[in-house]
């Protein structure tokens, strides 16, 4: 395994000189990122596609945006602009792939881009960070702001001490060499002066913020400045409050795995189709079902509503009658149980089987690459050797 980081790193340095740097002198390390490829069917591929441009196709209904948006303060604009780096998740199955979360700020594209480039599997990282930059441009002309995008922030909560600190340095300096000033800021630290949105009392006016902080909705202290400049339309965010609640909400899937109530809203046959081959039934746990939950939850996967990550859920089979009661009171979606297909690695010469998901990063409805993460137990947390983000092999060419 450090022989293969190692040679990672020597490959990013030979052929990416400028990024070496910034992944030589960080928290990037060997639990970051595995050997492994992950191969998917061209069949199993063109099915998760077709489910991401199926679920954009239908986010774009007005019923199903006064669906999702039922909470959202009724004075939200409408930013124009859309969300960068979609993250839709998919475990590989047997009878094809299964949808598991839907995320708004999808980590790691640019290191499984990297990854690409080291396998050789397309996009190249050239080509994939050639889509990052018309993507980006493409937000700043949506969000219709009347003046020239000369500054990005790269926005978190208490930033430099995120794990995955390196990939925010990584989008720095791609900014920077499109043209762009960029800076790395913590949430908490911007200011909303009424007019202008800033990192510091000296820095620059923000035009665009790239945002990584995991309140989605804004709604705690930290985020206060963010949503004001947001609110007001002084600033282009992505991705955004809006899009979290039409996509990446758990109640949405909910929504999406309801043919009836998606051919209410307009949706295509098709498209109905699409989504019901890769999304299971989900349901919100309540409590007058407290019986039929507890009687079937053997079968389940409970998940916060709002959460993200592995926080706060729980496998059914695992649950005790105390922690199910406390899932009963809070705010909870149940799944239907996926067991994760498994990939071996080779771990100090024996080989481990590594459970792992593939993830589509999206934009709108293009999908711009695919990885994989890699993980044993529950879920990824970059503590073990041979797991973390891979590269995805399709083995037939798509058409």
């Amino acid at each position: 395994m450090p022989h293969f980081f190692d040679g990672f790193l020597t490959f990013i340095r030979d052929r990416h000189p400028d990024l070496y740097p910034v992944l030589a002198a960080s928290t990037f390390g060997p639990n970051f990122v595995s050997p492994a490829m992950v191969d998917v069917t061209a069949k199993d591929f063109q099915s998760m596609i077709d489910a991401v441009r199926a679920i954009e196709a239908i986010r774009a209904f007005p019923d199903y945006q006064a669906s999702g948006l039922a909470g959202a303060p009724s004075f939200w604009p409408d930013p124009g602009n859309r969300s960068v780096l979609m993250g839709y998740d998919f475990f590989v199955t047997p009878d094809g792939p299964r949808l598991i979360e839907i995320n708004t700020n999808a980590a790691a594209s640019l290191i499984v881009a990297l990854l690409n480039d080291f396998h050789q599997i397309a996009p190249s990282f050239s080509e994939w960070a050639s889509s990052l930059k018309t993507m980006f441009e493409t937000e700043w002309q949506l969000a219709g702001l009347a003046r020239p995008l000369q500054t990005v922030a790269i926005v978190d909560e208490q930033p430099t001490t995120q794990r995955t600190v390196f990939e925010f340095e990584l989008f720095k300096t791609l900014f920077r060499q499109w043209g762009w000033q960029s800076v790395v800021a913590d949430v908490a630290d911007l200011i909303w002066t009424g007019q202008q949105l800033l990192a510091s009392p000296d820095g620059p006016t923000i035009d665009m913020v790239y945002n990584r902080f995991c309140d989605f909705t804004l709604a705690t202290p930290p985020g206060k400045a963010l949503r004001a400049a947001w609110e007001a339309r002084a600033i282009c965010l992505t991705p955004h409050p809006r899009d979290y609640l039409l996509l990446a909400d758990k109640g949405r899937l909910i929504t999406l795995s309801d043919p009836v109530q998606l051919r209410q809203f307009g949706a295509a046959d098709r498209d109905i189709a699409a989504i019901g081959s890769v999304l299971l039934p989900v349901r919100r746990v309540a409590a007058p079902d407290a019986d039929w939950f507890w009687t079937h939850r053997k079968t389940l996967f409970f998940k916060p509503a709002t959460g993200f990550g592995s926080k706060g859920v729980y496998k059914g089979e695992r649950i005790s009658r105390k922690v199910f009661d406390t899932v009963l009171h809070n705010d909870y979606v149940a799944q239907p149980y996926v067991e994760a297909d498994t990939v071996r690695v080779d771990v100090d010469g024996q080989l481990v089987p590594f459970k792992y998901d593939v993830r589509l990063y999206a934009y709108r409805d293009r999908v711009l690459g695919a990885g994989a993460r890699l993980f044993l137990g529950q879920a990824m947390n970059f503590q073990t050797l041979g797991g973390g983000f891979a590269a995805v092999r399709v083995n037939e060419v798509l058409r």
